[in-house]
């Protein structure tokens, strides 16, 4: 291929996820679907909308809590053989639970561990520890130490599979 020749980009579709923490308990919501189970709330950023207002809007359809702070922490790319997912994750600070969550949600729970079954795509679990540990520099360093590999090695994509990589840190 020459510059001269069109370029096929991967389509690119844009998610928010949310970590709130409370009284040494996390977040999570249990997802209908049956390739998933325990995981962040996250959800797609709609056209016309910012990172901050689909943050709000998937954080309160499916957790029923409305969100009283948010702030964009972190920045992953994840890889796949045709598309890009890019995934913004903020640290939550949210309201009590006021009203019903959306379909696709069966319970929402404050949990102090890590559930046995969360889904977070294809990092390891000692990753997802520190992600929910952003605020520590410790796992902040170890977090960034994981996810250098993925960025400089791209054997996943040929089997197909997700590789998670860093992008950014605010």
């Amino acid at each position: 291929m020459t510059l001269s020749e069109p370029h096929a980009f991967p389509e690119n579709e844009l998610i928010v996820t949310g970590i709130a923490k409370r009284d040494g308990e996390t977040l999570f919501v249990k997802n209908t679907k049956p390739d998933r189970e325990w995981e962040l709330p996250s959800g797609t950023v709609e056209d016309g909308e910012s990172l901050e207002e689909a943050m709000h809007r998937e954080f309160l359809e499916e957790t029923g809590c409305p969100v009283e702070e948010s702030e964009p922490v972190m920045v992953l790319v994840w890889a796949f053989p045709d598309s890009l997912l890019t995934q913004v994750i903020y640290h939550i600070t949210c309201g009590p639970q006021e009203g019903e969550t959306v379909d696709e949600i069966a319970e929402t729970r404050w949990m102090d561990e890590i559930p046995a079954d969360v889904s977070f795509g294809s990092i390891s679990r000692e990753a997802f520890e520190d992600l929910l540990e952003l605020d520590n520099e410790d796992a902040l360093s170890r977090l960034r130490d994981l996810l250098d590999g993925p960025i400089k090695s791209r054997k996943s994509l040929a089997a197909g599979a997700a590789t998670g990589g860093l992008l950014s840190w605010p």
